[in-house]
């Protein structure tokens, strides 16, 4: 659910939280908690921009977060694509 996700981040808090305020209030106005996370997504654009600074920070982050991306072997291997199925894998002793 986005919406958790968008609590999660504004308020810091972690996802069985943030699930906990959607439930929350969805239960203290007698709306459907779904409807209530769609609505709270529509009106989300209504909001202000962040400030420059969180969003010079954003763009730090948004360029250079592939740099962290940590890779092992296998995950690396299973990933390359300059090789063709099949080409390069040993045969299959029988």
């Amino acid at each position: 659910m986005a919406a958790k996700g968008v609590l999660m981040r504004v308020y810091g808090i972690d996802a069985e939280q943030a699930f906990a305020l959607l439930r929350w209030r969805a239960q203290e106005t007698n709306t459907n908690l779904r409807d209530l996370a769609q609505q709270l997504l529509a009106e989300l654009g209504e909001m202000p921009t962040a400030d420059s600074t969180v969003k010079t920070s954003f763009d730090h982050l948004l360029l250079t977060v592939h740099e962290r991306i940590p890779t092992t072997p296998a995950i690396a291997k299973a990933t390359d694509m300059s090789t063709p199925p099949g080409e390069g894998t040993p045969p299959h002793s029988s």
